[in-house]
Formats: structure tokens, C-alpha cells, sequence
């Protein structure tokens, strides 16, 4: 990240943490924060962390991540999406497997992973299985 680019997202998180103690101070009691608020707090997570921009604005760093990916999913719309998992020979290298899915349309999906199976790729088929 250049200094100049991390300035201007700096003075950017300044301004909103003006903006929320605004807020904060005229809402109603127990108002959710508006989403355009929230939106403006995630447009900077990737930039300067979400530890920073959940810290300065004091929101919830749980409640934040969540935010963000809600913003960068694709919906899935209520069809199920059929995959193949394709079990790897053994090789003395390790394990290598491909994974090819049919996302309708979202398009094909392909995964390739090389070496040990590892927690994630568990974790990945698990949240596969879930959204179908």
C-alpha cells in the first residue's frame, strides 16, 4: 500500500469515526447502525484492516466481518448445485484433487489442491454441502 493511498484512507476513517459518534449521539436507543454507515466501514477493511477500522469506529469486529462478507457474496438463489469429487491416486509426493462443480449460474467451479488434505478443504465441501 503507497503512503499516499494509506493517508487518504486514514483521513476517510477520521471522517466516519466522526459520522458514527454523530450518529451515536441522535439515535434512537437500540437502532441498529444504518447500513450506510456500515457499508463506508467495509469499503476500507481491506486497506487498513479490520482490527483498525473496527477499533477506531468501536463496532463490533465480529459484526463488521460479517458486514463485509455479506457485501462480497454472490447470493445463491434456491437451486442446488451439483458436484463430483473426484478421489486422487496416492503419490509420493502427497495427494492432489480436483474438485469440479456445476454452480448453475454461476458457472462452472473448479478447485485443484495439491499436498495434504488440510481442516479447510473439509471446511469448504462442509459449507458446499450446507448452501445446497
Amino acid at each position: 500500500m503507497n503512503t499516499l493511498a494509506s493517508k487518504e484512507n486514514i483521513e476517510v476513517l477520521e471522517s466516519l469515526r466522526v459520522d458514527f459518534e454523530r450518529w451515536r449521539k441522535q439515535r434512537p436507543r437500540k437502532r441498529s447502525i444504518p447500513n450506510g454507515l456500515l457499508d463506508r466501514a467495509a469499503s476500507l477493511v481491506d486497506s487498513l484492516g479490520i482490527g483498525v477500522v473496527s477499533g477506531t469506529l468501536r463496532l463490533n469486529q465480529k459484526r463488521l466481518k460479517d458486514h463485509v462478507c455479506d457485501i462480497n457474496s454472490v447470493p445463491i438463489q434456491n437451486e442446488k448445485i451439483n458436484f463430483t469429487q473426484i478421489t486422487p491416486p496416492i503419490r509420493r509426493s502427497g495427494l492432489s484433487c480436483r474438485l469440479e462443480m456445476d454452480g448453475g449460474e454461476l458457472g462452472p467451479i473448479h478447485l485443484q489442491m495439491d499436498g495434504p488434505w488440510s481442516d479447510e478443504l473439509v471446511r469448504f465441501l462442509k459449507l458446499l454441502r450446507t448452501a445446497s
